[in-house]
């Protein structure tokens, strides 16, 4: 391969579409070549065609004077006008740019102000046909796509849209990370471990971004709305940038809900769990609602430094029915067990700050994951 090819080589099919092209049409775009050396700058695979077809190519041929000028030279010959995959385009870029001595940046920091100036990195893009969001946009995917080379491919091939390619990513990602982790060092840690006291305290040794879900059901009634406020510093800290809080509440105080929760979690769905056979009527406040309630809401947070959620998820739960033998808030066990299917793999620790009859800690010890919980007799 010769240093001035400076892009992929077509695939088979590329360059069978390109040579058909030149059997009904000609060379349409001249082979260039250096003056100095003869050597080609820009055309092998329009060469390669013609010589397959017995054709004698139009050519061009370029005094550049140096060595970095001809790469230079075939560099912005090939983003401006082959079709390549933003990948492939975001590589030849990145070696214009060092050439260039433009530097752009790396990754997140792409827009630092401590590269060279916006100006040198806009004028470059510009040079090769673009403008300077669409380069950056390119060379971010390239840095997320980095380690992934296989859907790296695949973009550039067409073959997988860029979006859904940066979700397989993240997910490839967070199953590497999930091997590689250590347990959490738990005090007095098994498959389900019940404490007793306050979460504040008795689950203050779980390490940063060890928890997977935090699956709950704090009490509903006006005076526990404080602890909304600490069960939201409580889960950013704990949870893992690809973990999320499920949490049951009531209706009548969800505004103030949602509101202390968000102080510390970002927003991500609101889902809910379909009483089954209910018609009971709920008075509720003053002036009276006269409510026959028929659902539970479940809110769903994710901490702020989230990598989403990377599962398809139903936001209606056919509820399980009335399980009420142990406590009088008690929770179903089958409806935790969906909950947990969904959105929990072999080995995600589970984590319930109110844990009250344990309903949900019998939820993860049926289908194999750690759980831990907290509960106390007084707030």
């Amino acid at each position: 391969m010769s240093k001035y090819q400076v892009m992929p080589a077509l695939s088979q099919d590329e360059y069978e579409a390109l040579k058909a092209d030149i059997a009904k049409r000609g060379v349409l775009i001249p082979i260039e070549v250096d003056e100095e050396t003869g050597e080609i700058l820009d055309g092998f695979h329009r060469l390669r065609a013609c010589q397959e077809l017995g054709i004698d190519p139009p050519v061009v041929a370029r005094q550049l004077g140096s060595e970095q000028a001809r790469i230079e030279h075939a560099l912005v010959l090939n983003l401006l006008r082959r079709q390549v995959g933003p990948i492939a385009w975001a590589h030849g870029f990145e070696r214009l740019a060092e050439s260039r001595g433009v530097r752009l940046g790396r990754g997140g920091d792409r827009k630092s102000t401590d590269t060279m100036s916006v100006d040198s990195a806009a004028k470059l893009a510009a040079e090769v046909g673009v403008n300077e969001r669409t380069a950056r946009r390119r060379l971010k995917l390239a840095d997320d796509l980095a380690d992934h080379p296989d859907l790296a491919e695949q973009v550039d091939r067409g073959e997988l849209p860029a979006k859904k390619a940066l979700h397989m990513a993240r997910r490839e990602s967070s199953v590497r990370n999930d091997k590689a982790r250590k347990a959490p060092s738990l005090t007095g840690q098994f498959d389900v471990d019940i404490r007793r006291g306050d979460f504040r305290e008795v689950l203050s040794d779980l390490p940063d971004q060890s928890v997977k879900l935090i699956l709950t059901d704090p009490p509903y009634g006006k005076k526990y709305l404080p602890l909304w406020d600490d069960l939201g510093v409580f889960a950013n800290r704990v949870l893992r940038p690809d973990g999320l809080l499920v949490a049951y509440s009531g209706q009548f105080y969800l505004p103030e809900v949602i509101t202390s929760l968000g102080k510390s979690l970002q927003w991500w769905w609101l889902c809910g769990v379909a009483h089954k056979g209910s018609g009971n009527l709920t008075p509720l406040g003053q002036p009276v609602r006269k409510v026959i309630n028929q659902f539970k809401p479940l809110l769903v947070f994710v901490p702020q430094n989230s990598t989403g959620i990377d599962v398809v998820f139903r936001d209606l739960i056919e509820g399980a029915g009335g399980e009420k033998e142990k406590h009088n808030w008690q929770q179903p066990v089958l409806e935790a067990v969906q909950i947990l299917e969904t959105f929990c793999t072999e080995g995600d620790l589970v984590v319930d700050p109110f844990a009250g009859s344990g309903a949900f800690g019998e939820a993860a010890r049926q289908i194999g994951l750690p759980f831990v919980g907290a509960e106390t007799l007084t707030v």
